[in-house]
């Protein structure tokens, strides 16, 4: 096998997780990872979730946006896909939240705050 394509191939490469749906999280390392698309929702023991190393989320959309005659900006910090979907969705949703890619389940807003918590950063 000719290896020339491997050592010209980008060195930084990230390993991307798409979802932990339906997974029992309690004892679960993930490390160096993408995470900006992963799916949360359904998994169990999400509280025992470990993450090493530098994993990656989605951010906010940056910038200032007008609501009316308020400025509306967000604080900088990771976020769940879930959140992305949930907000993309909302009437008065900003620019820059990414919608669902497909028939991905209803997320309901009481749903994110225990699956996500600010404190396990």
């Amino acid at each position: 096998m000719d290896e020339s394509l491997l050592k010209r191939a980008k060195k930084e490469v990230r390993v991307r997780m798409d979802s932990v749906r339906g997974v029992d999280a309690a004892h679960l390392v993930l490390a160096d990872l993408d995470l900006t698309g992963c799916l949360f929702s359904g998994a169990f023991h999400l509280d025992q979730l470990r993450l090493e190393g530098p994993c990656t989320f989605a951010g906010v959309p940056p910038g200032t946006y007008w609501r009316r005659w308020r400025p509306v900006r967000f604080t900088p910090r990771r976020t769940l896909a879930e959140e992305h979907h949930w907000r993309a969705i909302q009437p008065t949703a900003v620019p820059g939240w990414t919608a669902a890619p497909g028939p991905v389940g209803p997320v309901l807003a009481g749903w994110l705050p225990p699956c996500w918590s600010p404190s396990c950063c």
